[in-house]
């Protein structure tokens, strides 16, 4: 069974709240923008460029947000990136509701919107710590894990099924609707002020080193080393 005792702390269960809607929500656009652009020129090679197109400011902000996260207050960061993903879902209504039909306009605001997804996830991974005590940590980030895989699993399935009822510009509406939600729940949350000696600003040197600690640090490539020369020495035995 899941240990659920991190969910009896209330700013870890509005936190966790959240992220449910935050993870649903960012599938249903990731299943809507495809289908729209589809729609749009008939063409796989444009929806696969959405998938580039996305991934490239994920990635990117992911990791200048873990160290934007460690200079500023976590939940200022939240609230922040969660009120631009919910701008750019009612952005995105209103371009399907108004029938622009342009790929560029979804390629815009779908590479924002994940840039701000991006950038939301460390902060909200960062918090976690901060919230429970350090013996319910494991099962907090265990609760954060699960959350993430259920809604890479609901959140399609949820955009297939409401899809064919509702049509593109409500589901957009939908998911904007959500992330209010969020909002409210990461504005009840305490502050998260940055830690003393943590870094001022955020810069491109603060994610290079960062690389760089963890290269020094290989704790799983040095355990996975002792089992193997464990089993080795048991072998010759």
């Amino acid at each position: 069974m899941m240990d659920t005792r991190p969910l009896a702390i209330l700013p870890y269960r509005r936190l966790w709240a959240s992220t449910i809607v935050t993870s649903v929500g960012s599938q249903l656009t990731a299943v809507a923008v495809p289908l729209q652009i589809y729609d749009i020129t008939g063409s796989s090679a444009y929806v696969g460029l959405s998938g580039l197109v996305a991934l490239v400011p994920l990635v990117i902000f992911a990791l200048w947000g873990g160290a934007i996260a460690d200079a500023v207050d976590r939940r200022r960061l939240m609230l922040v990136t969660n009120s631009g993903i919910a701008v750019t879902s009612v952005l995105l209504w209103a371009q399907a509701s108004a029938r622009v039909d342009s790929v560029w306009v979804l390629f815009a605001l779908l590479a924002v919107q994940q840039g701000l997804f991006g950038a939301n996830q460390p902060a909200r991974s960062a918090s976690i710590p901060r919230l429970v005590p350090l013996h319910l940590l494991p099962a907090a980030n265990a609760l954060n894990s699960t959350v993430f895989m259920t809604g890479a699993i609901v959140g399609p399935m949820l955009a297939g099924a409401l899809i064919p009822v509702t049509g593109l510009p409500l589901l957009y509406l939908i998911d904007a609707c959500a992330l209010s939600v969020t909002l409210w729940a990461v504005w009840r949350l305490p502050p998260l002020p940055p830690l003393d000696g943590a870094p001022r600003r955020a810069g491109i040197r603060h994610v290079l080193e960062g690389f760089g600690y963890l290269a020094s640090r290989r704790v799983l490539v040095g355990r996975g080393e002792r089992v193997r020369v464990d089993l080795r020495r048991a072998c010759r035995r």
